[in-house]
């Protein structure tokens, strides 16, 4: 009977480890399917905050000061992690195609006219750019007058077992906006937050 016992404690404590083996990776994907759930809410609600700051700064100029002041107003403390955005339009070749010099006086800087978008294609047609493309650009002035951003954030995980496998985690995001404001010249088309 003695021997009977010695067996019966050796395997419970074999069952204790066998179940530790087992719930680890268990436990480690239960963390895994916790912090993909919140990284694409955090996705979702940055998105929502950066179309926002994208169609706020389309109202002035289409800057990435603006896009930067925009963005620092609106995201809320929990979105504040390290972004890189960039405005993908090349302001400089759109101005030497699509710059209103009437306008452009009047403010005192060289802009792009939001308005009358169908007058000032008809202009560059009649100017014998094929189908109203400038000859630098290669765009319309519709496409000159929408404002195209590129988001990237790194979004650090929240679990330390997580954090080991898989961080930083990339968030990139492209917004678009027609611009509701004349288009204005910018010195970088980069920034930073965080």
């Amino acid at each position: 009977m003695p021997q009977h016992n010695r067996r019966v404690q050796t395997s419970h404590g074999s069952a204790l480890i066998q179940w530790c083996i087992a719930a680890l990776p268990i436990l480690l994907l239960g963390a895994l399917a916790i912090e993909l759930s919140h990284w694409h809410a955090t996705r979702q609600r940055l998105a929502w905050e950066v179309q926002r700051a994208v169609q706020a700064t389309s109202l002035s100029g289409g800057t990435t000061d603006s896009l930067k002041r925009h963005l620092q107003k609106n995201l809320p403390k929990d979105l504040q992690i390290p972004i890189r955005a960039c405005i993908t339009d090349n302001v400089a070749t759109l101005l030497a195609d699509f710059m209103d010099p009437g306008l452009s006086r009047r403010i005192g800087e060289p802009v792009i006219r939001h308005d009358h978008i169908p007058a000032q294609h008809q202009k560059a047609i009649a100017q014998g750019w094929p189908g109203g493309r400038g000859p630098r650009s290669h765009k319309t002035i519709s496409q000159a007058n929408q404002l195209n951003v590129v988001l990237s954030a790194d979004y650090r995980a929240r679990s330390p077992w997580v954090r080991q496998l898989i961080d930083p985690l990339t968030i990139k995001l492209t917004q678009q906006a027609i611009m509701q404001s004349h288009r204005r010249s910018m010195k970088d088309p980069c920034l930073r937050l965080n």
